[in-house]
């Protein structure tokens, strides 16, 4: 049990410490704000072994025993996956926080909100009781209220702040409402035994209020539409903590969940069409709007947004094909599936490429490609209307590097609905690219 809750309680101590250790270790504090993560990451490394041979790992404490309710945390390969991508991605961030934070800014506040935030996420996926899932889940939203504001002297960002905060709490009252209704319908909020009675929650008249509810709080958090708004106002953040919680960790909550629900509420034609429509029209949604972006930050948030839509009924079939196969367990936990940890391949990108002959060395020569056959027809818009799906239009998003935005006009000179994403740039061979392309710096 102890070890478990390190994972999470390791960011906590830090958001603690570091703030107090700003005045002794100065420039110096991202590096040392680097541990948390580290040590949470490493920690989460030694429950890989058991989940590959589908062993789950359940701990509960009384927390209000007169209610019956229990801190319960929870391994299997669903949480271990998250975990590793929270504490791995966090990791990065961090590090590269140290290096994009100005020293005059006040990191110590930065990196308290900043491990808050991990904290918080890792609490939400190890969480077996729906009530603690619910706790952490309202945490990230007030961790990264904090951080999407805290350039407090520009109202750009102090009016994502608020939005996002008023839509993901008004999200989580939706939540709350469905999890209130889920405990008087079974009496229980544990996981486990919730999809034990499964059968009793579907017969419920109730179920498909439970199922509006529940999702309305998943897609508040994941920017599905129509509450997706929120989420291009929220990259007027440190880019930091707009790759952290826009990008890596916090939109991918609501995806979490639905994964997590999907033994208690799943199996059904309301859950089934609700959810694969939600990832549709957020497909094509984020990816239309998506196309006509000139602000580098902006066409990152709408494909960002395209991109979990497109996540959501990518997998949701491969999800539901477990769920009816009985690779799911009786308790609801996730077994580990060799492309992925926790029977969903979320990581199917490097083996689609591997299949494809492309490699991360060859996306250069695919972004010329791109180029030429846009600017050759006329811009996006003409060059969807030749045929090509309109995600591969959009789908090549540009790098998070500035001298991207001249190529960006340069392409899009003709018309403004092209350079909807005209080629990836990648790494710190952008400038090179950009030259090679043709493009000054």
């Amino acid at each position: 049990m102890a070890l478990v809750a390190l994972i999470f309680l390791l960011p906590w101590l830090g958001a603690a410490l570091l703030p107090c250790l700003r005045p002794l270790l100065g420039r110096h504090l991202g590096r040392w704000a680097l541990i948390p993560p580290a040590a949470s990451f490493l920690i989460t490394l030694t429950f890989v072994s058991s989940t590959s041979h589908d062993q789950e790992v359940l701990y509960t404490l009384p927390w209000f025993p007169a209610l019956g309710v229990n801190f319960s945390l929870w391994i299997d390969g669903l949480s271990v996956f998250f975990a590793l991508l929270i504490a791995g991605m966090g990791l990065l961030i961090t590090w590269y926080s140290h290096y994009y934070l100005d020293p005059s800014e006040r990191q110590g506040r930065f990196y308290a909100s900043l491990m808050c935030f991990m904290g918080a996420m890792l609490g939400l996926v190890l969480s077996a009781n729906l009530l603690t899932l619910f706790v952490f889940w309202e945490l990230t939203s007030i961790s990264s209220f904090l951080l999407i504001g805290f350039w407090q002297t520009r109202p750009e960002s102090l009016y994502g702040a608020r939005q996002a905060l008023l839509v993901t709490v008004l999200g989580g009252l939706a939540l709350l409402g469905g999890l209130i209704i889920l405990y008087q319908v079974t009496g229980t909020l544990e996981l486990p035994d919730l999809a034990k009675s499964s059968g009793v929650i579907r017969e419920s008249p109730l179920y498909p209020v439970m199922v509006g509810l529940v999702l309305v709080g998943a897609g508040a958090k994941s920017a599905q539409f129509p509450l997706h708004f929120w989420l291009p106002n929220a990259m007027a953040a440190p880019t930091p903590v707009s790759a952290y919680l826009h990008s890596a960790t916090m939109v991918k909550a609501g995806l979490f969940l639905v994964c997590r629900m999907l033994p208690v509420l799943g199996g059904t034609e309301a859950w089934t069409y609700t959810v694969m429509g939600l990832g549709v029209v957020t497909f094509f949604v984020g990816g239309v709007l998506a196309l006509g972006q000139h602000d580098l930050k902006a066409l990152l948030a709408y494909s960002t947004i395209s991109q979990l839509g497109a996540i959501v009924q990518n997998h949701f079939k491969r999800i539901l094909s477990y769920h009816q196969s009985d690779r799911l367990h009786d308790s609801g936990s996730w077994p580990v599936h060799p492309s992925g940890v926790g029977g969903v391949d979320f990581l199917h990108h490097p083996s689609y490429h591997r299949q494809n002959g492309s490699f991360p060395g060859q996306w250069h020569h695919r972004a010329r490609h791109w180029h030429s056959t846009i600017a050759r027809d006329g811009g996006t818009a003409q060059y969807l209307s030749n045929g090509c799906h309109p995600v591969y239009a959009c789908r090549p998003v540009l790098g998070r590097y500035a001298p991207a935005q001249r190529l960006f006009r340069q392409a899009g000179a003709a018309d403004g609905w092209s350079a909807g994403g005209t080629i990836l740039l990648r790494g710190r061979g952008t400038a090179r690219q950009l030259a090679d392309l043709g493009v000054d710096e």
